[in-house]
């Protein structure tokens, strides 16, 4: 739960860790409503956006 807390608060600990585990992996450690809004704040997307497969 804090390392939940810590992305939330700094969406490029997300970034990095799509960097380095890849989009599932990071999904699942973070769950992907937080991989959403983080990658939404860092790129300044909007709406529904899929990342691919």
């Amino acid at each position: 739960m804090e390392l939940r807390a810590a992305a939330a608060a700094d969406p490029d600990l997300i970034v990095t860790s799509i960097e380095y585990r890849g989009m599932r992996d990071t999904r699942r450690l973070f769950t992907g409503g937080l991989v959403d809004r983080a990658l939404a704040r860092v790129f300044r997307l909007s709406g529904r956006t899929v990342m691919g497969p």
